[in-house]
């Protein structure tokens, strides 16, 4: 993020492959050009693709930017392909 003037509000919403919002989280007034998140699911989420949407914007103004991020969460976590032993 580049540097600014008025503090910006932050939205994170995760969608999974149908566009349905699983997550979501609000950064306010955020003081940092630069951010390091952890987001929780709630839920157990299903193995498959994922975006994170990020949308950068002030109270007055609304969405300045948007930009989304995709991700993928493995059938079988830790495990790889042709090795059945987990490790």
């Amino acid at each position: 993020m580049t540097p600014f003037l008025e503090r910006p509000n932050i939205e994170l919403v995760v969608l999974d492959s149908d566009q349905t919002e699983i997550a979501s989280s609000s950064v306010v007034d955020n003081t940092e050009t630069e951010l390091s998140l952890t987001l929780h699911i709630r839920q157990e989420a299903p193995p498959g693709d994922y975006a994170v949407r990020l949308t950068l914007g002030y109270p007055d103004l609304q969405a300045v930017d948007v930009a989304e991020v995709g991700f993928s969460i493995p059938a079988e976590p830790g495990v790889r392909p042709n090795d059945e032993s987990g490790s």
